[in-house]
């Protein structure tokens, strides 16, 4: 698999630290930047064009479904549209905003590295295939 270029959306800074850790440590992806204001994520997103996104569902202001209608758009002017997989801390979000997303991963499901590498990897594959 080639490495992809990933960014990562969350108000959570420990969270993010933890999902930084993990995604380096991957030989796969290749983290660009991580984002805990979502309006400057949503700027880096056309800036660094990453190939996949992990966002979070519930943060403050505007949460992962406003961010994700919101770049939407955006999507079609990159040269190929990434991945986008929604983190979230609720077991099942709206299946309305599951729709607009490639994948889902609940929070407490990223207890290590190889926790998130086996979702991620599945998310992915299953896109591609």
């Amino acid at each position: 698999m080639d490495r992809m270029t990933c960014i990562a959306i969350d108000d959570d800074s420990l969270f993010l630290r933890t999902i930084k850790l993990y995604l380096d440590q991957m030989d796969w992806v290749v983290l660009k930047e991580t984002f805990t204001n979502p309006v400057r994520a949503a700027k880096g997103i056309l800036q660094l064009q990453p190939q996949l996104i992990l966002v979070d569902y519930e943060m403050p202001l505007v949460d992962g479904d406003y961010l994700i209608d919101w770049i939407k758009p955006k999507l079609d002017l990159m040269k190929r549209k990434p991945f986008i997989v929604l983190l979230s801390a609720v077991d099942e979000p709206p299946k309305t905003l599951l729709n607009n997303v490639d994948g889902f991963i609940n929070k407490s499901m990223v207890r290590d590295i190889e926790s998130l590498e086996v979702v991620l990897k599945e998310l992915v594959h299953q896109k591609i295939a």
